[in-house]
């Protein structure tokens, strides 16, 4: 997949400043990623359709990954930088256990996620108190 006409439409729209792998649109960065797997295939499948208003009250449709789905991401791509994604999320305290746990499991991540929590030094919070 090429981001080549993308990137062109959105600089004659006066959009061309990127911040880290994002482009920047409206100042929001925005990742474009292509679907290799049936986990991107899954993420894109069921993501959230939203509306946000800009500037000048303009409306760009577009469709938003849902937390669980961004984090069984960055698990499967395992950079430095995906790990302190998934501790980002942690943190806000938004991922919804049961989800994540169903996407990890379908994902066959769940290995992953047990090797992630132990060199993090973190309890798995997928595991609730009473499992434990």
């Amino acid at each position: 997949m090429t981001l080549g006409p993308i990137v062109k439409y959105l600089a004659d729209k006066g959009d061309q400043e990127w911040e880290n792998e994002g482009l920047l649109i409206e100042g929001w960065p925005v990742q474009f990623l292509p679907v290799s797997d049936d986990l991107d295939r899954e993420a894109l499948t069921e993501a959230e359709a939203i509306a946000p208003h800009f500037e000048a009250a303009t409306v760009v449709a577009t469709r938003v990954l849902s937390a669980e789905h961004i984090v069984a991401t960055a698990l499967r791509t395992g950079r430095p930088q995906d790990y302190l994604r998934i501790h980002a999320f942690l943190e806000e305290g938004v991922l919804d256990r049961d989800e994540l746990r169903a996407i990890l499991d379908r994902h066959e991540l769940t290995t992953q996620w047990a090797t992630f929590c132990q060199r993090s030094g973190l309890p798995d919070p997928l595991i609730a108190p009473s499992e434990a």
